[in-house]
């Protein structure tokens, strides 16, 4: 830490400025340039959402450069999400580089082969790793901490072993959780719902489907996708406390024909 706020990393453009929370502060024409000449030292670093096509880029997006009118930067590609913008298909910003983050890629290949492994500060810094470094670096890629995400993992482990016909303590027991009501509470603000939940006569069956880029939820009824969304957007739980009001309908954990459907068309894209 330094007085003026977080330490910024030495590979930080030297006129990139972050505050608190990691916010862009500096002269949005200053990165306009940068996005104009396609400058590699602020690739991850920072993003521009195009108003015109409800998109967001890199700053070393081949594609064809928008206005400066049009264009609005953040410090994230989460910031970019919360923001209602799109990635972009060509410079794919939630993708991560692994020429700059070997330890983001370390750290998410380990957590996506053992999705219910219960992290802390200690576990990383077992590995080697500077927690405060860590931090800083999932921060940047996924607005919020290395920890915050592995607890999203573990609780889709139990989502699905749930979904599978397991009992909810053990799939309590299979994601990590010591406690049985520290994983219903942690069930509960993410999906609105408890994990013992009735299936009866309920409509809206929720999933998670891992991706290269984090997990996505997605609720489907027998016929429909009503919902595909990242789970670390922070309006999830408005999301689906509204679905739930506009359909008159509970939600549970579940799989259906449109969930198998979108999985597969999700899993051919990557």
């Amino acid at each position: 830490m330094t007085d003026n706020g977080p330490e910024i990393d030495a590979c930080f453009p030297a006129d990139l400025t972050i505050e608190s929370g990691y916010k862009v502060i500096m002269n949005p024409e200053t990165l306009y340039k940068a996005l104009i000449d396609r400058n590699p030292a602020y690739d991850g670093r920072a993003y521009v959402g195009v108003h015109t096509t409800g998109i967001f880029c890199r700053l070393t997006c081949p594609a064809r450069k928008p206005k400066r009118e049009n264009v609005e930067f953040f410090a994230t590609s989460s910031d970019c999400l919360e923001a209602g913008f799109r990635p972009c298909k060509r410079c794919r910003p939630m993708a991560i580089s692994a020429t700059k983050d070997d330890i983001v890629n370390d750290l998410m290949t380990r957590l996506e082969a053992d999705p219910g492994f219960r992290w802390s500060e200690r576990a990383v810094a077992d590995l080697g790793y500077d927690p405060s470094t860590v931090r800083r670096a999932f921060q940047r890629h996924y607005g919020q901490s290395f920890l915050s995400l592995a607890r999203l993992y573990r609780i889709g482990t139990g989502a699905r072993l749930i979904e599978e016909g397991n009992r909810v303590i053990d799939a309590q027991v299979s994601s990590g959780f010591e406690s049985d009501s520290g994983f219903r509470a942690a069930f509960s603000r993410l999906t609105g719902i408890t994990p013992s939940a009735s299936k009866d006569n309920a409509k809206l069956s929720a999933h998670w489907i891992e991706t290269p880029i984090g997990p996505l939820f997605v609720v489907a009824d027998a016929t429909h996708l009503h919902l595909l969304e990242f789970t670390e957007r922070k309006a999830l739980p408005t999301e689906l406390a509204r679905l739930q009001q506009r359909t008159r309908t509970q939600l549970t954990v579940g799989r259906t024909r449109i969930t198998e459907q979108i999985a597969a068309e999700v899993s051919d894209y990557f």
